[in-house]
């Protein structure tokens, strides 16, 4: 699977400083500069600084501001944190993207679930993709409580039938919110071709892994390029 960004990342954390720098971000989530260098790497604050620079220069790390404190505050580019937890080899349960059209978007969903399943992903939580009205056949249907059981953490999120910007806003919003807590799955199929555009195209952006679930009897889940 061909990932130029990647490539690009695992380059520069063959330096010995840059590893370790990136390495305590991505298990710290987010920490202050001085506890960086002086606590976790226990290098000189000039030297820090010179493989920040970089790291900021090349946005595979961003400063972070914390209220009520002046002191300057540093996490991975969410771009680049599931690239990170490749590199490092971090295991990770996962949260499930995914999209429903109007054709039996409950079946859909169940499915989707029980492939994640197959494969033996840990899902903590499931975000569907989808257009108001069918938020509102789903929760209407008398299959939804059973769906709201067997699939964890259900969050259905509208999303318009045919504006690609707006969709891509509401994904990007998604996939920010959750990346630094846990991996997430793309699953481009179904619904409109601008949401599987829209999907394909932030999952890239982020290094998501990306599946696709065909409609024949093979149970098999694609892996996307």
């Amino acid at each position: 699977m061909k990932d130029p960004e990647y490539s690009k990342f695992a380059a520069l954390l063959k330096e010995e400083t840059r590893n370790k720098f990136v390495k305590v971000l991505l298990e710290e989530k987010i920490l202050d500069f001085k506890s960086l260098y002086a606590q976790h790497l226990q290098i000189s604050e000039t030297n820090a600084r010179h493989h920040m620079k970089l790291l900021l220069e090349i946005e595979i790390i961003q400063k972070e501001k914390q209220q009520g404190t002046k002191a300057m505050f540093l996490k991975i580019n969410p771009r680049y944190v599931e690239r990170a937890r490749k590199y490092f080899n971090t295991e990770q349960q996962f949260i499930y993207l995914g999209m429903a059209g109007e054709t039996n978007p409950g079946e859909q969903i169940a499915n989707a679930h029980n492939q994640t399943i197959k494969n033996n992903w840990k899902i903590e939580a499931t975000y569907i993709f989808t257009t108001v009205e069918t938020i509102k056949k789903l929760k209407g249907s008398k299959g939804w409580t059973t769906l709201n059981k067997q699939v964890a953490n259900i969050h259905l999120v509208p999303v318009p039938l045919l504006e690609f910007e707006a969709t891509y806003s509401t994904m990007k919003n998604i996939i920010e919110s959750q990346i630094q807590q846990t991996s997430i799955i793309a699953d481009v199929t179904g619904l409109t071709k601008i949401h599987t555009l829209a999907l394909y195209i932030l999952a890239k952006e982020f290094g998501l892994t990306r599946i696709y679930l065909p409609k024949d009897e093979s149970n098999q889940i694609i892996l996307l390029p």
